[in-house]
């Protein structure tokens, strides 16, 4: 990760910090301080992300690169807006107060899974996956946010599975192809062999989510093995 990377990581991060802030602010100092971070964050990540763009595209697709950055924020306005309305509903009274405060957690948690898009796409699928997979037992109670959260780890556990494939064949001479992914997917029937039942041995004295919570763990472990080696060996084959 660059020092252009880092700084849109590190505005995320106080987005985020700025929003739990808000969500557990006992008083208006609290709720100035918070505001005080949302806004300092926003800054740095409009100021880092507009210079992040020149460093990923040439002179000829500059105004496309800034196009795509800008209707991205754009997207993110419109969109947010509309997921805290729709949490919200027609509520008032205490259970408002409760309700804007799990809008607040919820972008936190959206400015929490940005920053692991940083680091690249297979690398980013494995940590942002474990992440939010592992909120669905702890929001049960709210059907919207358990869906939210099941479906945005499913798409990202998704998006690995093509992106491993890419991987493989990118790391292994031609003549090695078919037989590197004959052994991925070996590997892929041996895991759904094992980790069920290793899972189940967890969920016996934790529950359900001591099961979910384990396959979480093995997402993320693998995702931050990758960042090790990526951090150690620099950038190979597999990750242009």
């Amino acid at each position: 990760m660059d020092s252009g990377d880092f700084c849109v990581s590190f505005a995320n991060g106080v987005v985020c910090a700025g929003a739990a802030v808000m969500a557990l602010a006992p008083s208006i100092i609290g709720v100035g301080l918070a505001s005080v971070l949302l806004g300092f964050g926003h800054l740095i990540f409009v100021i880092a992300s507009q210079a992040s763009v020149p460093r990923y595209s040439t002179d000829a697709t500059l105004d496309k690169g800034f196009g795509w950055q800008t209707a991205g924020i754009s997207a993110g306005q419109l969109l947010g807006p509309l997921l805290g309305g729709l949490i919200l509903g027609n509520s008032s009274g205490d259970e408002r107060m409760h309700l804007i405060n799990i809008s607040l957690w919820v972008g936190a948690a959206f400015a929490l899974i940005s920053i692991p898009l940083m680091l690249g796409p297979v690398r980013a699928s494995l940590l942002v996956s474990a992440i939010v997979i592992a909120l669905v037992p702890l929001t049960l109670e709210n059907l919207w946010i358990s869906v939210l959260s099941m479906v945005v780890g499913g798409f990202f556990v998704g998006i690995a599975q093509p992106l491993t494939m890419t991987m493989i064949i990118k790391e292994v001479p031609v003549s090695w192809r078919s037989p590197a992914l004959a052994v991925r997917l070996t590997g892929n029937r041996l895991g759904q062999v094992c980790i069920p039942l290793i899972a189940g041995a967890v969920a016996a004295p934790l529950g359900p989510a001591g099961a979910i919570w384990f396959c979480c763990v093995l997402i993320g472990i693998s995702g931050v093995e990758k960042s090790a080696r990526y951090a150690k060996t620099g950038p190979t084959a597999a990750d242009r």
